[in-house]
C-alpha cells in the first residue's frame, strides 16, 4: 500500500501577483452545504474585508458578499494569481481539496481554518484534515480556528504586500515539494 497525492503542474499554476487587495475563495454551493464547507465561518472571518466567493451555486450567499460565479478555467488561474489572499475553508470529509492545491501552487498566500473546523464534528474521531500539517503557520500560510484571528490574518496580508510576497514564495516552494507533478510522477514510477 502507498499514498500518492493529487498533483498540479507548477508551470501551469504559478505567477502569483496579488495586486488586487481582496480575499477570495472557491467553493460550490457553500451556503447550502455549510456543514461541510464552513460557509458561515468564511462569512464571519472575512466580514468587513473586500472579498469574493467563486464557484457555482453560491447565489444564495450573504448579500454583502460578492459572488463571482463559475469561472472558465483560464480565468480561475488568473483570479488566483491576481488576488492578495486565498481563504481556505476545507470541505468535510476531505483532507484537502484541489482548490487548495491550485491556490498554494500558484503562490497565493493562504489563510486557512484549523483542525477544529477542518475535521467534521459530526464524525466522531474524524481526523483527516491535513492542512495544519502541510502549512507551516507564519511561513507557508496562516492558520487559526478563531474567526477574529482569521480576519486579522487576512487584514495583515491585505495591508502588507511584503509579508504576502514572503509567504507566497515559501508557500509555492512547499506546494511544489508536496504536490508537484514531477514528484508525484516519480512516486508512481517507484510504486
Amino acid at each position: 500500500d502507498t499514498m500518492i497525492r493529487f498533483y498540479k503542474d507548477p508551470a501551469e499554476f504559478s505567477n502569483w501577483i496579488g495586486e488586487n487587495e481582496r480575499v477570495i475563495t472557491f467553493g460550490q454551493s457553500m451556503k447550502s452545504r455549510d456543514q461541510a464547507c464552513n460557509y458561515t465561518l468564511f462569512e464571519q472571518a472575512t466580514r468587513g474585508l473586500p472579498r469574493m466567493l467563486f464557484g457555482p451555486g453560491n447565489e444564495n450567499a450573504a448579500h454583502e458578499l460578492s459572488i463571482g460565479g463559475r469561472l472558465p478555467y483560464n480565468d480561475l488561474k488568473t483570479t488566483m494569481q491576481d488576488n492578495r489572499v486565498y481563504f481556505y475553508t476545507g470541505t468535510h470529509p476531505a483532507s484537502y481539496t484541489l482548490n487548495f492545491i491550485e491556490a498554494w501552487m500558484t503562490g497565493a498566500p493562504i489563510v486557512a481554518i484549523g483542525s477544529a473546523w477542518g475535521n467534521a464534528p459530526y464524525f466522531p474521531g474524524h481526523n483527516l484534515y491535513e492542512i495544519p500539517e502541510l502549512i507551516e503557520h507564519g511561513n507557508t500560510g496562516l492558520i487559526s480556528d478563531d474567526p477574529i484571528e482569521l480576519n486579522e490574518f487576512c487584514r495583515m496580508l491585505l495591508n502588507d504586500k511584503s509579508l504576502a510576497d514572503k509567504i507566497s514564495q515559501a508557500a509555492r516552494q512547499k506546494a511544489i515539494e508536496v504536490f508537484g507533478k514531477e514528484k508525484i510522477k516519480e512516486q508512481w514510477r517507484q510504486f
